[in-house]
């Protein structure tokens, strides 16, 4: 007969299995993979205790007392928060409203772009995508000072 430890292990390995392996199963309950690897893993060290089964539970939104019993399928998975893209991210610098009106189709030699202060763009943006941030109250409708454009 099996015990609530090798039935939690179980249940515990269904939901790591569901969520795509021990990394993501360690990231959606807030611990390193090695800890898990320490309750679940093949040579398993330690037992799920009872306020790690409930703290799995919480984070995969199971019901208390979940992973205490057996189950044939799993089909409870929480999907994580974020996905794997092909995207890519481009840093865009900050330059002055001086090298900005000095800008030109080819660039600004004068501006050491390896030492500018960068951020990422959130659209697909060209080589010669910069950031201004906002001086003065001259658009304070739509931009406040120290808003980057």
């Amino acid at each position: 007969m099996k015990t609530v430890h090798d039935i939690r292990r179980s249940n515990a390995r269904k939901l790591r299995d569901g969520v795509g392996g021990n990394s993501s199963f360690a990231t959606m309950i807030d611990r390193e993979p090695t800890q898990t690897s320490r309750f679940m893993g093949d040579g398993a060290t330690k037992n799920i205790g009872d306020s790690m089964a409930r703290h799995i539970e919480k984070c995969f939104d199971l019901p208390v007392g979940w992973l205490d019993q057996e189950h044939q399928t799993t089909n409870i998975t929480k999907k994580p928060d974020v996905s794997i893209t092909n995207k890519q991210i481009t840093l865009v610098p900050v330059i002055s409203w001086v090298q900005a009106g000095a800008w030109k189709e080819v660039g600004y030699s004068e501006v050491d772009l390896s030492t500018a202060e960068t951020y990422p763009c959130p659209v697909p943006c060209g080589e010669m995508t910069y950031i201004l941030r906002v001086i003065g109250d001259s658009m304070i409708d739509e931009y406040r000072p120290g808003d980057m454009i």
